[in-house]
């Protein structure tokens, strides 16, 4: 097989790389992470670009790595990156920006209102449950103070 395929393959792949790293930082934009788990993506990341990277260099070079595919892989990356990667890094931040928008107008108009309605109705019931354990409260402590007079009258005898 010739060079050339085996050139544009690399280069190809080095531009699906570019989409794969996409959604490493997609998801770095929705979930914030901490420096360990930012490494296992990484990790991740560089275990798979390796793996694609040996089943092109296995299919065109019989499992040899040379540096004209190296190369292109990485100018492949590097070209999504300057060109599709800015402008899907772009759109992806506006779509979060949207959604979080969309969430805040859902969460004013309508959470905040049922919120306002449930402590509106749970008021009564929790006024009524506290009287009622104010009521219970005095109630077993009259018996129990009931029963320990009974017993210090004789003198704490079973």
């Amino acid at each position: 097989m010739g060079v050339f395929p085996w050139l544009l393959a690399s280069l190809i792949l080095g531009f699906c790389l570019g989409l794969y790293w996409e959604l490493f930082r997609f998801l770095r934009q929705v979930i914030p992470h901490k420096s360990v788990a930012v490494a296992l993506e990484d990790l991740v990341f560089f275990l798979g670009c390796a793996f694609a990277f040996w089943l092109i260099s296995f299919a065109f070079g019989l499992g040899q790595i040379r540096w004209f595919s190296v190369c292109a892989t990485a100018l492949g990356f590097l070209l999504y990156l300057l060109t599709l990667g800015k402008w899907i890094f772009a759109a992806t931040g506006r779509i979060l920006r949207l959604i979080k928008r969309l969430f805040g107008f859902l969460k004013r108009r309508l959470l905040a209102p049922l919120w306002l309605l449930l402590v509106w109705l749970a008021a009564p019931l929790l006024s009524l449950f506290s009287r009622c354990r104010t009521v219970l409260k005095q109630a077993l402590l009259t018996r129990r103070v009931r029963v320990l007079l009974r017993r210090a009258s004789r003198g704490f005898q079973k």
